[in-house]
């Protein structure tokens, strides 16, 4: 198993396990990013290592974020709050456009739940290869939906058909932890 590093910024790392050898070239992953947070790091990395891979990112401020998965990625930006559940409302953190003083702004938005986000948004007949999950809490209530005893099951009881879970974790005290 080969592991590379997939430096994020000078805050945190992100880590990611090569994909297996027996896949053949060239390989078109997908590859969807919950939680931009003004930066591409991890994102251009893994785009150099492999090209071909496709980017789909959900972040609920659209400012400098937008530009970044459009512009430098070739991706596809939603602008949306995500977590385990759909909500009318939910509370956030929304970084400040001044990036230099990493504010963050708290406030209340809708949260579509990550079921729903890739039947109805993402809406890719592919597999998603590798999600990238930092939304500042809320990623307990994504990570309950494909791990857990009702984890593999559509709401009618019926399996998905998916291979298993290949997720990024972070490491942090969050003080927003929503489901």
């Amino acid at each position: 198993m080969e592991i590379f590093r997939l430096q994020s910024d000078d805050e945190e790392q992100k880590y990611f396990i090569k994909f297996s050898n027996n896949i053949k070239r060239p390989l078109q992953c997908n590859v969807i990013t919950l939680g931009v947070g003004h930066s591409i790091w991890a994102e251009r990395n893994l785009s150099k290592i492999y090209p071909e891979c496709r980017f789909y990112a959900v972040d609920p401020s659209s400012d400098i974020n937008s530009d970044l998965v459009k512009k430098e990625l070739g991706g596809t930006f939603l602008e949306a709050a995500i977590g385990g559940e759909s909500l009318d409302k939910t509370l956030i953190n929304v970084w400040e456009k001044d990036v230099v003083k990493k504010g963050v702004n708290r406030r209340m938005v809708p949260q579509i739940g990550i079921i729903e986000f890739l039947r109805k948004k993402y809406q890719k007949t592919e597999p998603v290869d590798l999600m990238l999950i930092d939304v500042e809490g809320a990623e307990f209530g994504i990570l309950e939906k494909f791990v857990g005893p009702n984890a593999g099951h559509k709401a009618d009881g019926t399996p998905w058909t998916n291979a298993g879970p290949n997720a990024g974790f972070q490491a942090g005290g969050h003080a927003n932890q929503n489901k």
